[in-house]
């Protein structure tokens, strides 16, 4: 780690500037240029109130003459320490070559400048952050700004491939997810993108597997690299694998209310409800009060299919009452009985839409209200419909715990195989 006040004393030795300011915006742009993100960082983790620490393996030898560190930064504190020394070369370095040419092909133009955009490019992340159709909506003229601007910007290809990837516009996503991976092929973050187009619109199970092999091998302490092969390998029915990599999630980002949600899911799919379960109530732990909808969304499924009523009707509760005015009938001075909450609860998730920010309604969720209300034709309905929209949902509908009871049904092998995924994912199979 080098702390802040460490760049301070090396990027301005001699200069008395309002270095909080200036070095907040420099990583800004850093992290910009690079396609990195200070929530879930590849190349520089921040760490609170102290400095900063850069993420891949530093190899002891001689540096490239980028930025000279001076002796007395190796020196100090009563011994060698290269391993400070190089800290700080890496994150120079990385300065100059996000300010040269951060996309290993190409100049930005010069009557652009960088910080036009850097600009756009982070008015898109924020919108496409909020993880809503909307936002991605208001996303893509700021990505597109950004490309516009530079023509081998990287991050802002991703940028498109993700937005176009939320709105279910596959072609758009593969076609910005491929070009980014040609204009960097060493960009994790590129490579990521690809695989989760591949993964969960294209169900190109190989394409998937090779780009999320190299975004790994690219970035192996990067959190949404574990995230998401957590989900791909889940899917496969490999189950320790999908374990490792949400157990490593939690390792590399462990105050991280997401990672617990994504350890409970893939605890969910392999059977471990009270695994699951735990995982779940951390999430909510350690959520705020406005963003705990996820976390209760997880513990209402997982006590659902763990048969914990009580739980199930708390939770599903929650989940209902996170989204805005709560249904009519729960409307009451006292809170309603735990059957009576779960029988909205089903009607709520049958209307497809409300529960995962969707335009219109979602077949996949209409298909898992259907299996809580034991409706088989109902079921298969919406599967089927969910297959043919090739709904982003449906790739882990053979671990899907509520399927269960479906997985000798000839249909559901059917479903299964059009989607590519092997017959042994079933649970059962």
């Amino acid at each position: 780690m080098v702390t802040r006040s460490e760049l301070y004393r090396e990027v301005w030795p001699d200069t008395i500037v309002e270095y909080d300011q200036g070095l907040n915006t420099c990583l800004r742009s850093i992290r910009a240029a690079l396609g990195d993100d200070a929530r879930h960082p590849i190349w520089i983790q921040t760490i609170p109130r102290r400095g900063y620490c850069f993420l891949a393996e530093v190899v002891e030898g001689t540096p490239p003459p980028i930025a000279p560190v001076r002796k007395t930064r190796v020196d100090r504190e009563g011994g060698p320490k290269w391993w400070r020394a190089a800290t700080v070369i890496v994150v120079l370095g990385v300065v100059a070559i996000a300010v040269s040419d951060h996309t290993g092909r190409g100049r930005r133009p010069r009557e652009v400048t960088a910080s036009a955009v850097i600009r756009d490019y982070r008015l898109g992340d924020q919108f496409l952050s909020f993880g809503t159709w909307e936002g991605a909506k208001k996303s893509i003229p700021y990505f597109e700004a950004a490309v516009a601007s530079d023509s081998a910007f990287v991050p802002g290809y991703i940028g498109l491939a993700l937005a176009h990837l939320t709105l279910g516009d596959s072609r758009e996503a593969r076609d910005h997810a491929r070009y980014a991976v040609a204009l960097n092929p060493t960009s994790p973050s590129a490579q990521l993108a690809l695989a989760r187009v591949a993964f969960t619109k294209d169900w190109d199970f190989p394409v998937a597997e090779r780009a999320y092999t190299a975004a790994l091998h690219l970035a192996p302490n990067w959190g949404p690299v574990h995230h998401w092969l957590a989900y791909f390998r889940s899917a496969q029915g490999r189950h320790e694998e999908a374990l490792a990599h949400a157990n490593r999630l939690v390792e590399v980002d462990p105050i991280s209310a997401a990672s617990y949600q994504v350890l409970g899911w893939i605890k969910y799919r392999s059977g471990d409800f009270e695994g699951a379960q735990l995982a779940c109530e951390r999430a909510v732990e350690l959520s705020s009060p406005g963003t705990a909808r996820g976390g209760w969304l997880c513990l209402a499924s997982v006590a659902l299919a763990a048969g914990d009523t009580a739980v199930a009707a708390r939770s599903a509760l929650r989940v209902m009452f996170a989204d805005g005015i709560p249904p009519p009938s729960l409307r009451q001075p006292t809170t309603p009985a735990p059957k009576q909450i779960l029988t909205v609860y089903f009607e709520w998730l049958k209307r497809g839409s409300a529960a995962f920010d969707q335009p219109a309604a979602d077949p996949y969720v209409q298909a898992l209200a259907a299996a809580l209300m034991n409706d088989k034709d109902a079921v298969f309905e919406g599967l089927v419909r969910a297959v043919q929209e090739r709904n982003p949902l449906v790739v882990a509908v053979a671990v899907e715990p509520r399927f269960r009871p479906l997985r000798h049904d000839p249909r559901f092998r059917s479903l299964i195989r059009e989607i590519g995924l092997p017959e042994s994912a079933a649970p059962g199979g």
